[in-house]
């Protein structure tokens, strides 16, 4: 198993590629030991305080690398908000991509297992953060909120970093190798063959999600990689899975096959377990508002610290809700998985986003305030069942 040098090495190489400084001092951070079972205020300071001087640090290149990129971007946001309408959203997103769905997900023997989504927020954030504002396209117009968290921050910067290194040009396309990389254009309560042909009798307001996620999408990853097709999974199988049970019996028939669960969450989430399970259930918190400003320090910790359970169990789940980090989260730690860890280890691991929010629904997101679900035992809080007041 990598020893922390191994680590601590691997990912200074990688702050050093996103801020394409290869001089830059090697990233430090406190002792692993860290109390997980808090998560505090200063502790929050501390880790966007960390993320902020790794870009602060950075040399010349990478600031013209970075306004490189965000010109690339905003000029392709340019073009493809010019050729989309509502009328023409349909036929020509199924020119640009393909979003499949993917019925059961299914454990494969020897076979490590990553689902990470990012749905229409983060796609909506960028075209408001580098496009023209157009009120009818646009949801969100002034981008003003976003800006400390995505560009200031450097997360725009290693998103790129890690989608480059996770994707793969097969000569017909742009595509995810062992990973279901889900994306949806609405809320994910519905998978993406229905969000387009209900899309004529939804809301303005609907219909302008998803107008903007689409433009913001297709234009993020031409941006990257000039116009080729692009394949996804459904960004929805979290909330349908909720819905049809098909999210309970992955869940089940990954948990029977491992030796450990790890939650990676926001502190209103302390103690969330995965109900009726079998096998050690721990927690490692992230900030619930900053982690996006503080994405190298919760990157550093929460890797880390699923690296030391892999010295200790061969097959760990990991369950996530964290914002557009939680992607992040998954396809650098694929990379370290695959780079430092014996082949006999396995990473199950699931971005759920708000689902896990029924375990404490009075303190969850808007979706679980304004959806009656039909499962609402799947996960809860230790020694406290979930309380649904909304569904009075």
């Amino acid at each position: 198993m990598p020893g922390s040098n191994d680590f601590d090495d691997f990912f200074a190489r990688f702050i050093a590629g996103v801020v394409r400084t290869p001089s830059l001092k090697p990233y430090t951070a406190a002792p692993s030991s860290i109390n997980w079972t808090a998560f505090d205020p200063a502790t929050e300071k501390l880790w966007c305080d960390q993320t902020l001087s790794c870009i602060e640090r950075a040399g010349p290149e990478y600031h013209q690398h970075r306004d490189a990129s965000q010109k690339l971007l905003a000029d392709s946001i340019k073009r493809i908000a010019g050729k989309i309408t509502s009328a023409s959203l349909d036929l020509f997103f199924a020119d640009c991509a393909e979003i499949t769905s993917h019925g059961m997900l299914n454990l494969l023997p020897g076979r490590d297992f990553y689902y990470i989504k990012i749905n229409h927020g983060y796609w909506e954030q960028l075209y408001a953060l580098f496009g023209s504002p157009d009120q009818a396209k646009m949801r969100i117009t002034d981008p003003t909120g976003y800006r400390k968290a995505y560009v200031t921050s450097g997360f725009v910067d290693a998103m790129e970093h890690v989608i480059r290194g996770a994707a793969t040009d097969d000569g017909q396309g742009i595509r995810f190798e062992s990973i279901h990389f889900g994306v949806s254009l609405l809320n994910g309560t519905a998978d993406h063959s229905k969000v387009m042909a209900r899309f004529p009798d939804r809301t303005a307001e609907a219909q302008r999600i998803v107008l903007g996620a689409a433009i913001g999408l297709i234009a993020y990853f031409n941006s990257l990689f000039g116009e080729r097709r692009l394949s996804f999974s459904d960004g929805s199988f979290p909330k349908r899975g909720l819905e049809t049970g098909a999210l309970r019996k992955v869940l089940r028939s990954f948990e029977g096959a491992s030796d450990r669960i790890v939650f990676v969450v926001p502190p209103h989430l302390k103690g969330i377990r995965l109900a009726d399970a079998h096998i050690p259930q721990e927690q490692i918190y992230v900030s619930g508002s900053l982690v996006h400003e503080s994405w190298a320090a919760s990157l550093y910790f929460t890797v880390r610290h699923i690296l030391e359970r892999l010295e200790v169990d061969d097959r760990v789940i990991v369950i996530t809700q964290s914002g557009v980090f939680s992607a992040r989260l998954g396809l650098f730690l694929k990379s370290v998985k695959d780079a430092l860890v014996p082949h006999g280890k396995r990473i199950y691991f699931f971005d759920l986003g708000q689902v896990t929010d029924i375990a404490n629904p009075q303190h969850g997101g808007r979706w679980i305030q304004s959806h009656k679900v039909s499962d609402k035992t799947l996960f809860h809080l230790s020694g406290n069942p979930p309380a649904f007041p909304f569904d009075k």
